[in-house]
């Protein structure tokens, strides 16, 4: 799994990732960025277009996930595989990089902003390996499961 693990800051603003990522920021991925905003969470593509579509009906599903595709690779959004249960998630950036907890049992997803500094990455055996992102997930029990 690729993961994007750009940041927003004062120095890259949302117009200027998406425009360096080949696009233009169109009402509905303005739409999408606020949905994204207000959840402040990871969530589906489909709960996403739940939300888009009270203000934009003309939205499809498909075109939801073309501009998630365009927003993640912008690194304006995050983008996550579950291994465990096959779905994908997204989630706005935000300024900080951050990973998650997931719940096998019930699929809960917590943020973790514990993170190690990409430049402190090494390589074992290849000292000249240059790190450019990472993705870490943790697995294991939420505590409303363990109860």
């Amino acid at each position: 799994m690729k993961k994007n693990t750009r940041v927003i800051n004062k120095q890259s603003s949302i117009p200027e990732l998406i425009r360096n990522a080949g696009g233009k920021l169109t009402p509905q991925r303005v739409e999408i960025i606020k949905v994204l905003q207000n959840f402040g969470k990871p969530v589906t593509a489909k709960e996403i277009y739940n939300k888009v579509i009270i203000t934009q009906p003309s939205v499809s599903l498909d075109t939801v996930y073309r501009n998630l595709e365009l927003l993640t690779a912008s690194g304006v959004v995050s983008h996550m595989n579950l291994q465990q249960t096959g779905k994908s998630y997204y989630e706005f950036m935000g300024d900080h990089h951050h990973h998650h907890a997931i719940c096998t049992d019930c699929g809960d997803i917590a943020c973790v902003d514990i993170c190690i500094p990409v430049d402190k990455l090494k390589v074992a055996g290849n000292p000249d390996f240059i790190v450019t992102s990472h993705a870490f997930e943790i697995y294991g029990h939420c505590g409303k499961c363990n109860e």
